[in-house]
């Protein structure tokens, strides 16, 4: 039997052909097989790696090209070095621009080291200027940095590039390419992306209850749905019926609730009903500018037009608040209508009113604003769990 999905509509969607056409289909490489000759320059693969705006996920399409880029390299061993060059997007704002060129990059070279390319003949770097941003930029292209050993032309293996980190080292992203924020910039489909996902179940500062959430929430993001788990994974939509007329942001809050044995109504309303409920059972905390929520808390945030009111327009998972400009949610209702997605989303927070705490959202996501919105309230965790 197929499981519904939880909490119902999160917002009235956009038409699902607006979500379809946030992917833009990749270009194939010409002849994988053809040798190439050295050069004073670069040797430039003709292709692209194209993701759609707002988007860094590794989906089916971008799968098709990067097989086509492990297919080269197996057919050229003299090539020592590939770099993989991530752009942004031509809506970014400056922290979106380093957050998705970093994330483009290092996805696409984990998804080939996944799939059997030595690590040791990739490097992976962003870029936040430049590029071709004629179709809106982001995406990632693939350049012949090394030939057997050397540099080609005496250019940097880097090409001017912010490195994203060691590709050797199993993270999707070093720190210091990722400046608002010290985790992960995970924002991969869970097709063939990075497998990294949340890493804050692992501070030693988190209570047992909140460990235990990020050891749930770090199996099931990233999720794409209608496309297999990575290994060690759990798809969260895997067995759940499509949502035609809402988004899936309340599934993942309502999943996790049940994964850590919280009974009651709290788990199936996982969107107006987190409110309602959390204050029902003395849970809740209300967003007055000073209390700060912790990682693992369960939040909700109010549509645009009615920041003062208690309508609920999303919900999610605190993941990271380290940074006092930019907040990491873990969040369903994530991708198109047609496809939805659970990931990681890095919102800038401001308090827009002088006091409250207000969160922006991704640009392409269907239910989930792009514009500042307050936050309602939140969860704790720790006292929700000492409920049970």
């Amino acid at each position: 039997m197929k499981k519904q999905l939880l909490g119902g509509l999160c917002r009235k969607l956009a038409s699902a052909a607006l979500g379809a056409s946030l992917l833009a289909s990749p270009a194939v490489l010409a002849n994988p097989h053809h040798k190439p000759a050295a050069a004073k320059g670069p040797l430039k693969l003709p292709a692209f790696l194209s993701f759609g705006q707002g988007n860094t996920a590794i989906g089916k399409f971008q799968a098709q090209t990067l097989e086509t880029v492990k297919a080269y390299l197996a057919a050229h061993p003299e090539i020592t070095t590939l770099r993989i060059q991530g752009y942004y997007d031509g809506k970014d704002s400056p922290e979106q621009a380093q957050s998705h060129s970093t994330a483009r990059a290092s996805n696409a070279a984990h998804w080939l080291v996944q799939h059997g390319v030595d690590c040791k003949r990739l490097i992976a770097v962003s870029f936040v200027k430049g590029g071709d941003m004629r179709e809106g930029g982001a995406y990632a292209n693939f350049v012949n940095a090394g030939l057997r050993g050397k540099s080609i032309g005496g250019a940097p293996m880097n090409g001017g590039g912010k490195s994203v980190g060691d590709v050797c080292s199993g993270k999707s992203a070093s720190k210091e390419s990722a400046p608002a924020s010290n985790a992960p910039a995970a924002e991969a489909s869970s097709g063939g992306g990075s497998s990294d996902g949340p890493k804050n179940f692992q501070d030693p500062n988190l209570s047992a209850a909140r460990k235990a959430l990020f050891v749930e929430l770090e199996k099931r993001i990233p999720s794409v749905e209608g496309q297999p788990a990575a290994a060690g994974k759990i798809n969260l939509f895997a067995g759940s019926t499509h949502m035609a007329h809402g988004t899936t942001c309340g599934m993942l809050p309502g999943v996790l609730m049940q994964k850590l044995k919280v009974k009651g109504p709290i788990t199936q309303y996982a969107t107006e009903g987190l409110r309602i409920e959390g204050k029902k059972l003395g849970v809740w905390v209300d967003n007055d500018g000073t209390t700060m929520p912790k990682p693992g808390d369960l939040y909700w945030l109010r549509y645009e037009d009615k920041p003062s009111s208690d309508s609920v327009a999303h919900v999610g998972v605190i993941y990271d608040v380290s940074n006092p400009n930019t907040w990491i949610t873990a969040d369903a209702g994530q991708g198109s209508s047609a496809v939805q997605e659970a990931k990681l989303v890095h919102r800038n927070m401001k308090k827009k009113d002088g006091t409250h705490f207000f969160l922006s959202g991704p640009s392409n996501t269907p239910g989930d604003s792009p514009a500042l919105r307050r936050i309602g309230g939140w969860i704790d965790l720790d006292k929700l769990l000492a409920k049970k």
